[in-house]
């Protein structure tokens, strides 16, 4: 990454994984004022639309790596591979 020219606020939505925590640790290091968007720890969380419209509110930057939960995705696998099953 390169060096910022100037204290930006950037905005990163599920930065709880692997690659967001190393993107918050990056860009604080480059003294970028990182925001945070999650369900825990976070500056504004999933359902305060006034907190995350204040967090993306002069923001130069907004990076998305919010998605389903592992729980979700098995649950949701599971679901479809019961479903195809009652056709075999």
């Amino acid at each position: 990454m390169s060096e910022l020219t100037q204290a930006e606020r950037i905005v990163i939505a599920g930065a709880s994984g692997f690659i967001g925590r190393y993107l918050v640790k990056s860009f604080t290091a480059e003294g970028a004022d990182v925001k945070l968007i999650g369900r825990h720890n976070a500056d504004a969380t999933w359902g305060d639309t006034a907190a995350i419209t204040g967090l993306l509110d002069g923001a130069n930057l907004l990076i998305n790596m919010a998605g389903k939960s592992v729980v979700l995705r098995q649950t949701g696998l599971a679901v479809l591979v019961a479903h195809i099953g009652s056709f075999v």
